[in-house]
């Protein structure tokens, strides 16, 4: 374990001796360590050796702080693997909170072209009104606009 992997996980050796230990440590919730496992497994037997596989997971530290990892497995010839995790919770909450922002102004985008349509017709019924009444129109040509 190299201490990039103690950085993110918290644990070394002595707080994960193995991978069943791992997995009830960083997967605490048995439904989900249970998905997680399938996965890994079935993983196993899909992809080629040499060939990587990526997979993102939200893992638990040491410390109790919930984490998104990417995990990439790459099995070698020799039959072990070789695994790199990278933590991109920021990044997801970055993306989260971009995408909340965006929908947001998508609705400000709806809610104000209504408007703005809404206005368009009234203008046209007020040039309407003063044709009618044989007056010039108040506004310039809403035809075009609409």
């Amino acid at each position: 374990i190299n201490p990039k992997f103690k950085e993110i996980f918290g644990y070394d050796l002595t707080g994960i001796p193995d991978g069943q230990t791992w997995f009830r440590k960083t997967f605490p919730d048995p439904e989900y360590r249970k998905k997680a496992i399938s996965i890994w497994k079935d993983d196993l037997k899909k992809y080629r050796k040499g060939e990587p596989r990526l997979r993102s997971f939200t893992v638990k530290s040491k410390d109790g702080t919930e984490k998104i990892i990417n995990f990439v497995v790459t099995a070698l010839a020799s039959g072990m693997q070789i695994l790199t995790c990278q933590d991109i919770t920021e990044q997801k909450k970055t993306e989260e909170k971009i995408t909340e922002q965006l929908d947001e102004l998508q609705r400000w985008h709806t809610i104000t072209l209504g408007r703005e349509m809404r206005i368009l017709e009234l203008k046209a019924e007020v040039n309407e009104l003063c044709k009618r009444l044989g007056e010039p129109p108040r506004y310039e040509s809403t035809e075009e606009k609409t």
